[in-house]
């Protein structure tokens, strides 16, 4: 079983994949939803990012090997305490979605966040 969110038209839900259709659920599958019968065909969602997170905190230089690339580009050190910021729910991107880097980025890291 594969679980999706999804937006059909206007109307954004969560689902089964299934092999043609998208086989609708009431609510999240963490809320208990479960299959109406309703289906709608797979080809015409557009699919989510598969969470609804109100905000996202993130860890940053909480590895090795990135605070060793920030101190060689920056020459910082480690943090003595782990480095928190926050993420607003917008700036979640879904499959296949753009990102779009702001003009002033003098550097962008690849990396994702769990939300």
């Amino acid at each position: 079983m594969k679980l999706i969110r999804c937006r059909y038209h206007e109307r954004i839900f969560w689902a089964e994949e299934g092999e043609r259709e998208a086989l609708v659920l009431p609510a999240a599958p963490y809320l208990g939803g479960e299959l109406t019968g309703e289906r709608v065909p797979l080809e015409e969602v557009a699919l989510l990012a598969p969470c609804e997170a109100s905000k996202i905190v993130a860890v940053g230089k909480n590895y090795l090997e990135h605070i060793q690339e920030m101190r060689q580009d920056f020459g910082d050190a480690a943090p003595e305490k782990p480095v928190l910021f926050l993420k607003p729910s917008t700036c979640i991107s879904g499959p296949g979605d753009k990102i779009t880097y702001p003009a002033f980025s003098k550097r962008v890291d690849y990396e994702g966040e769990l939300a």
